[in-house]
């Protein structure tokens, strides 16, 4: 799942220096103290109620571009993946800053999975994600 969904609290890192070369916050890495709740940590542990749960919404400020579903009537009104920084958010998490300004909802949904296919994938990034996704076949079948 993208470390970039997610929610923001009240406690934040405040914007770059304007004389910094960053020109967007980091959301949801380790290496960054954001105080934010990545989407990822919000799905359930055990595959049953995450299959029971599976449809729950939650309201997000920020996503991720692994997998996005994106009504037509959004992208009519000019909303679009700034590739320039808009509210210090560029690309898909500046999707979710322009989307929001505009009135749009931002929703993800934590315990629907899906699988980043990446060459570069760690194998303990996977670790027992692929047998509890097999069992939870299993049990929903």
């Amino acid at each position: 799942m993208a470390k970039t969904s997610r929610v923001d609290k009240e406690l934040v890192l405040p914007s770059p220096p304007r004389k910094s070369r960053i020109n967007h916050s980091p959301a949801g890495y380790k290496e960054y103290r954001t105080h934010r709740s990545a989407l990822n940590w919000m799905a359930h542990d055990n595959p049953k109620k995450r299959q029971k749960h599976l449809h729950d919404e939650v309201p997000l400020d920020g996503i991720g571009g692994v997998n996005i579903l994106v009504k037509a009537d959004v992208h009519r009104a000019g909303i679009n993946f700034p590739c320039y920084a808009f509210e210090n958010q560029a690309d898909t998490e500046g999707f979710a800053a322009m989307a929001k300004r505009a009135g749009y909802g931002v929703y993800g949904l934590p315990n629907y999975v899906v699988w980043h296919v990446d060459t570069e994938e760690k194998e303990g990034n996977l670790k027992g994600r692929k047998d509890m996704e097999e069992k939870a076949r299993r049990d929903v079948g």
